[in-house]
């Protein structure tokens, strides 16, 4: 009558005589906690064979508490229409054995390819625990995820049996409008562990902005991998290949954080930027890294009066459109390194660095 599942165990002849050791009853989990506190209670009722009246009674307010697999993260462009990579990534202490599967549940409004050329297994080549896995799929998304379980993904990772890791509560990127762009291939130098080197990354714009109230790029901000930290310490090290960026004079590059370059635009002329490619040094990852997993590119934007489905940043509605990047194994090398990072057209930029 309380709609909740039940099992119920019946005794043999003559009911219990004395405390038991060990009872066991199989459960299948749900994807998360309720939200409720009073549905994650479980109650055991004790009953009189013959009479039915109540001889014990029994509650667990905490009940099992549903541990979602750690570092689970989707990222893909939300610029609706334009096919671009989406990124799935996890930790895991479980061993997967031979067999096993990774099986991710996506919103249906979101369009997957993921045959052959469409697929990139970033970081699958080992299963050994503890993992940290990583792969690409190509994505489109639609004008607005419209499904009835919302921007939601689930990654289950099963051995051949069963499931033995999860995360059932991950949130897609936001669909953001206004700005039409996809992402460049993504460009390196040599990549031994411990070493300096090079990546080239950018974007490209594939539509001119809106004339009414358009969105202003206001920060551009590459995130390097977590065991990579770039060696960015002065203006001169940035370089920018074909159209120069407007840049925010003076104070227009923050190297404050070791995994993370920002870059501020000038946003009144950055409306006319076709589209933009940065090269910067970066310090390859520990020698014992086998595999690199994602590097992202976050665009910000400033919007005009229009403020929904904007974030509030400290300077006003902001949105923002983040670019995943596929990265690579350590000692391998681009096949066009030599060529792009000697590029004649780069410009560098003797700016201060404030």
């Amino acid at each position: 009558s309380s709609g909740r599942a039940m099992a119920r165990l019946i005794t043999k002849a003559g009911g219990l005589t004395a405390p038991t050791d060990y009872v066991v009853i199989r459960i299948k989990t749900p994807s998360m906690d309720p939200s409720d506190p009073a549905m994650r209670k479980w109650f055991i009722d004790v009953r009189d064979d013959e009479t039915g009246l109540q001889v014990g009674w029994g509650e667990d307010a905490t009940g099992v508490s549903i541990r979602q697999m750690v570092g689970a993260e989707v990222i893909f462009s939300g610029v609706p229409q334009i096919a671009g990579q989406l990124s799935i990534k996890f930790y895991t202490a479980e061993k997967v054995d031979a067999g096993g599967m990774i099986r991710v549940i996506y919103p249906r409004s979101i369009v997957i390819l993921c045959d052959g050329a469409f697929f990139e297994p970033v970081a699958l080549q080992e299963s050994n625990a503890p993992w940290h896995a990583g792969f690409q799929v190509t994505a489109t998304p639609p004008d607005a995820v419209d499904d009835p379980g919302g921007n939601i993904f689930k990654i289950l990772v099963y051995t051949p049996w069963k499931v033995v890791d999860a995360a059932m509560n991950v949130p897609g990127n936001r669909i953001e409008h206004g700005i039409t762009l996809s992402a460049l291939e993504l460009i390196w130098g040599s990549s031994d562990g411990g070493k300096a080197s090079q990546i080239s990354v950018g974007f490209e714009l594939l539509a001119e902005m809106p004339e009414v109230e358009p969105p202003l790029m206001s920060e551009v901000v590459v995130t390097l991998p977590e065991t990579f930290e770039h060696v960015v310490t002065r203006a001169s090290h940035i370089e920018v290949l074909g159209a120069p960026f407007p840049f925010r004079n003076p104070n227009w590059l923050n190297v404050d954080n070791p995994r993370k370059v920002k870059l501020l635009m000038d946003e009144k002329a950055v409306a006319t930027l076709p589209w933009g490619c940065i090269q910067l040094p970066s310090a390859a990852a520990h020698e014992d890294a086998q595999i690199q997993c994602f590097l992202s590119v976050d665009l910000w934007s400033k919007f005009g009066r229009d403020q929904r489905h904007m974030l509030r940043g400290p300077t006003g509605p902001t949105g923002y459109h983040d670019i995943s990047i596929g990265g690579f194994q350590l000692g391998d090398e681009h096949p066009s390194a030599m060529q792009y990072m000697a590029a004649s057209p780069a410009i560098r930029l003797p700016l201060p660095l404030t």
